[in-house]
C-alpha cells in the first residue's frame, strides 16, 4: 500500500489534529495566552477541548512550552503554552 493511501485510509479510520487555543491568564500583562497540543490528538476530543479552554486560568509568569493543563480526558492529553507571559506591573 503506498504512504498516500495509508494517509487517506487513516484520515477516515482515525482523523487527528494538533488542537489551538487560548487560555484566561491571571496578573499577567495579557489577559489570554495561546495553547495547543504538542502532539495531534484524535479529532473527535477537539470540541470538548475547546469546551475545557475556557474554564482554565492560569497564574503568570508563564513560560514558552510550559503545561497548562495535563492528562486530559485521562488520555495524557496535555496543553503547552505558545506564549511568554510576564506579571503585570
Amino acid at each position: 500500500m503506498s504512504q498516500r493511501k495509508r494517509l487517506y485510509k487513516n484520515e477516515i479510520t482515525n482523523p487527528v489534529r494538533v488542537f489551538i487555543g487560548s487560555v484566561l491568564v491571571e496578573k499577567g500583562d495579557f489577559s489570554l495566552v495561546s495553547v495547543k497540543t504538542p502532539v495531534p490528538i484524535p479529532k473527535k476530543y477537539l470540541k470538548k477541548m475547546g469546551e475545557i479552554t475556557h474554564q482554565i486560568k492560569v497564574e503568570a509568569p508563564i513560560k514558552i512550552g510550559q503545561v497548562v493543563a495535563k492528562n486530559l480526558f485521562g488520555k495524557k492529553i496535555d496543553l503547552v503554552a505558545t506564549r511568554k507571559i510576564d506579571i503585570k506591573n
